[in-house]
């Protein structure tokens, strides 16, 4: 299709995107295996090494990064001047590491001292996944900003910076939904039933001192309200994180192939194959550090949209309040299950179109055919670039597919059962009642 694409354009319009993609021609080197690929070190970013940090579409994420003590951002130079906000700004992140201890070790108090059930120690092992989650990205906390910093030299060089500023926006509008929803799910959460429900069996369980009854129900209150705002937290950002880097990723590779009749018409194809290679060692840089917390996140939001689904159909009790809280929960869940197979499958997608686009190289440039088709085909042609899950699972969109197939088959089943286990104690009921009059009579 491209080459089609690229035949069908005249030599004037080909002549007139050259001028406005100014991209820089470099004479032929001999040796192609010397050419100056992308070979950038790791190192330490803070706010004031990145080029742009207002306009980055990662910026939002990154101040609420910084305030999980994933990252390390200066103070503001608005606020620098007042000793007392910078004492703030630096001490956030140790703020947030309580309120992560705190939860995990109230939930296991709650597990195994106070009432053991089905419920609370799955929520307890979903919570041990996120926590494994949040450790992880903070021993990979540099990568966070080199990833912003090498898709923006990648923007700057295919001339696409505009493109780069317009994803704020999106980022904006995310990170300021993200925030509200899950004060909205812990306020319902505070006022339902299930509360209730809770709180009653923390008063009627023997482990619990009488004394300290009332200081421990506070505290389940308090922590009812940061384990929602937690788990949605170490979720939602990230999978926000996740969408702008595989948007990027796909915009890059698909401005890539647009610039493809440029580069020819120029008889530019270093440029080309060196912009080709920067966006996949940025894939393959992003997948071996976000596979594992991409499929644990979407473990996590299978694992919510079913609870969520089973309490609706099952355990609402035509409580307004539960009925909300539960639809929000679904919801949620839903929209960050669908913000990482999507843009992942997307991703996929267009880095197999640029893969063949770059393969078609050598046919378009004669004069270097054979030292081309040996070069590309060593490097590119055997490379498998995908985002998958954990390293195991490619996301395309035959596995959301399957994802919501296994979730509906689980929830028919899980409801079949329920439906022949209340019949058939109904049924026991039944026969102990009849039995209890016929000894009466």
């Amino acid at each position: 299709m491209v080459l089609r694409h690229a035949d069908q354009i005249s030599m004037g319009n080909i002549k007139s995107r050259a001028r406005t993609f100014s991209v820089t021609s470099k004479p032929f080197v001999e040796n192609i295996s010397k050419l100056n690929f992308f070979k950038s070190k790791t190192t330490y970013l803070t706010m004031d090494h990145t080029e742009n940090f207002k306009d980055s579409p990662f910026s939002p994420l990154l101040i609420l990064f910084h305030f999980f003590g994933w990252i390390k951002l200066p103070c503001p130079e608005s606020c620098r001047k007042r000793e007392y906000f910078v004492y703030i700004w630096n001490s956030l992140r140790y703020l947030f590491y309580l309120v992560v201890i705190f939860t995990l070790a109230f939930k296991a108090v709650s597990v195994f001292l106070v009432s053991f059930s089905r419920t609370t120690l799955m929520t307890f092992i979903v919570l041990l996944f996120q926590t494994s989650v949040f450790v992880r990205v903070f021993r990979y906390r540099r990568t966070i900003m080199l990833l912003q910093r090498k898709l923006w030299k990648i923007f700057k060089r295919l001339h696409y910076t505009h493109r780069w500023k317009a994803l704020k926006i999106s980022t904006c509008v995310c990170v300021l939904l993200q925030t509200c929803i899950p004060i909205l799910l812990a306020a319902l959460y505070l006022k339902s039933n299930m509360n209730y429900s809770a709180r009653l069996e923390s008063k009627e369980s023997p482990y619990i001192l009488e004394g300290f009854k009332f200081y421990y129900l506070i505290i389940q209150d308090i922590w009812s309200a940061l384990h929602i705002l937690l788990l949605y937290a170490l979720s939602a950002y990230l999978t926000t994180y996740f969408y702008i880097v595989c948007t990027c990723l796909k915009v890059l590779y698909l401005e890539l192939v647009t610039q493809f009749p440029v580069f020819i018409a120029k008889d530019d194809y270093q440029t080309m194959i060196q912009v080709y290679q920067e966006i996949t060692e940025v894939m393959i840089y992003f997948q071996d550090f976000f596979s594992y917390p991409a499929f644990i996140n979407v473990l996590s939001s299978m694992a919510g949209l079913f609870w969520g689904s089973y309490s609706i159909v099952f355990q609402s009790q035509k409580d307004y309040i539960i009925s909300v809280f539960l639809l929000g929960v679904v919801l949620n869940y839903f929209a960050l299950l669908l913000a990482i197979m999507m843009p992942a499958s997307a991703v996929n997608k267009a880095a197999k179109v640029a893969k063949n686009t770059v393969l078609s190289t050598p046919g378009w440039f004669p004069q270097h055919y054979g030292k081309l088709k040996m070069f590309i085909c060593k490097r590119f042609k055997h490379q498998e670039l995908a985002l998958t899950l954990g390293k195991v699972y490619k996301i395309d969109t035959s596995l959301i597919i399957s994802t919501l197939g296994t979730l509906i088959s689980y929830g028919i089943l899980v409801g079949t059962l329920g439906t022949v286990q209340k019949s058939s104690h109904n049924e026991i009921d039944m026969a102990n009642c009849s039995d209890l009059q016929f000894k009466n009579l």
